[in-house]
């Protein structure tokens, strides 16, 4: 499919998913992760990312600062219970504003504290996704029960994460992913038919 059709094909399929779980009870917890309204936030994704690549970067510093603050008071409704409670509603769409300031019209003078950053963060996104639990669950327990403050808690708990994901992608993700691309290649050179000199 074009890149048009396969964005829409992927938005629509993933709403009727959601949907259907907003509509009728599953049976099975898997059932009801799959079709929780969370996987809406992939739609976001799908659209800032199709985007991006029709219009690419437009520094703003104007809509930044606007996207950054919005995203971040959106959170904070959401956090405190001010919304809806439902976690695409509250969550999905903070997370969609952040990430269209800084991608789309994040100021050049950002570029060098931010890119490189942003850049690791990137490399290790699937280790994050995959580790994160492990690093939240450390500092839940490790954290002072008398030390009630929610945003500094925040803070050390989304570092802990993505400290733990950038250390599991360099520690087994990177070697992993290079030992397997090693092996396809020795195997696919080892199943090229050898040519006898004419």
């Amino acid at each position: 499919l074009p890149i048009r059709r396969a964005v829409i094909a992927v938005i629509l399929a993933i709403c009727l998913i959601a949907a259907v779980g907003f509509v009728v009870p599953m049976p099975l917890d898997v059932l009801v992760f799959w079709t929780n309204s969370i996987i809406i936030e992939f739609v976001l994704g799908c659209a800032l990312g199709y985007y991006y690549i029709r219009q690419g970067r437009r520094e703003n510093t104007g809509i930044f600062l606007v996207a950054v603050a919005a995203g971040l008071i959106w959170y904070y409704l959401g956090h405190y219970d001010y919304l809806t409670g439902d976690r695409f509603f509250d969550r999905g769409i903070s997370a969609a504003l952040l990430v269209y300031g800084f991608v789309f019209h994040m100021p050049s003078w950002m570029d060098n504290p931010v890119r490189p950053i942003a850049k690791w963060v990137g490399d290790s996104s699937y280790s994050l996704y995959l580790s994160h639990p492990f690093a939240l669950a450390i500092v839940a327990m490790a954290w002072p029960r008398s030390l009630v403050t929610p945003v500094l808690y925040l803070i050390v708990a989304a570092a802990a994460a993505v400290l733990g994901g950038i250390l599991s992608y360099l520690i087994i993700e990177r070697p992993v992913t290079a030992w397997l691309k090693r092996r396809a290649s020795s195997r696919r050179a080892a199943a090229e038919p050898v040519l006898a000199p004419s």
